[in-house]
């Protein structure tokens, strides 16, 4: 059995499978831009090797991921239906970038989203569909909550001791509470708007006034992971102090929003474990304070839990 792991954000798009023994984890920016209908003619550089950036499906071209960037204005990731709708796509790239096939599939989504409405539509959708004329099916597909990967990650054989899950997104925080190994569902809590994004919105009037330049917030949110620089016109700009700043604010605020939202529960849980790619956002001092644990590379998490909780299977 070979197993593709698929944490598709509204930011990051994370994914992973297992190679000789070995766990291979890659990612790659969840943007999509529209371009029309397909055509059925593309004219060639007359002598001249070139390739196409676009994919098709259902009729319509597509540009996916880091090249998608440079070919328009994205799609919104917050669009009601964004996932269920264009996960298949994001789900060939994956598979195309892996080189081979997979017989099943796991696919995490947000607390928020792990709804039947949500949940059916999209593993009807990934069962089997065709992108680019390639047909792509799997025997099994499995939708998970984000946060269990994370539980399992950080503890591959659970624990008994109670365990809170915060897996911040670039869209949601997911906040998941594990006893005895077992999830409590009382404490499953989605908190839409506190991901990354909030963060990224506060930066995105003062980069303007900086560089004097509108960039979206999926640009900003790259360039955040590039350590704050941008380009434009061949000119770089190093935003990195206003990234610290807003880190700093960022985080209080999470960090009070949950604390509202979990009372003592939170307080006096055995463990606290933050990941997601948010987990970068998290500094030191927090870490420290409040007893955090932010396991290693924290945006691969949720993939590497799966994988192991996907051996039980």
């Amino acid at each position: 059995m070979k197993l593709l792991v698929a944490d598709i954000g509204y930011g990051d798009t994370k994914f992973g499978w297992e190679e000789e023994g070995k766990v291979v984890l890659r990612k790659f920016p969840t943007v999509i831009v529209r371009r029309g209908k397909a055509r059925l003619y593309n004219p060639q550089v007359e002598g001249i090797k070139s390739q196409s950036w676009e994919v098709v499906y259902e009729g319509v071209s597509y540009v996916v991921g880091e090249k998608a960037l440079l070919a328009g204005k994205p799609i919104s990731t917050r669009r009601k239906g964004f996932i269920p709708t264009y996960a298949p796509i994001l789900v060939a790239k994956m598979v195309e970038e892996a080189g081979g096939d997979f017989e099943e599939l796991i696919v995490s989504v947000a607390v928020s989203d792990y709804t039947k409405e949500h949940v059916e539509p999209l593993k009807k959708r990934l069962s089997k569909f065709t992108v680019s004329g390639k047909e792509y099916s799997f025997n099994k597909v499995y939708v998970l909550p984000q946060g269990y990967g994370i539980y399992r990650d950080v503890f591959p054989k659970k624990t008994e001791a109670p365990t809170f899950v915060v897996d911040i997104g670039f869209n949601t925080i997911d906040v998941s509470f594990y006893v005895e190994g077992k999830p409590i569902k009382e404490y499953f809590v989605g908190l839409p708007g506190y991901g990354t994004v909030r963060m990224i919105r506060n930066l995105l009037e003062r980069v303007k006034e900086e560089i004097g330049e509108q960039i979206t917030e999926l640009e900003l949110n790259e360039a955040v992971k590039k350590g704050g620089r941008l380009k434009f016109y061949g000119n770089e700009y190093d935003i990195s102090d206003l990234i610290e700043e807003e880190r700093e604010f960022y985080a209080e605020e999470v960090i009070a929003e949950i604390e509202s939202s979990l009372g003592e529960a939170w307080k006096r849980a055995e463990h606290r474990i933050v990941a997601g790619g948010g987990g970068y956002s998290i500094p030191e001092h927090f870490r420290k304070e409040l007893n955090l644990i932010v396991p290693e590379a924290p945006e691969y998490s949720n993939v590497r839990g799966f994988l192991t909780a996907g051996k039980e299977e």
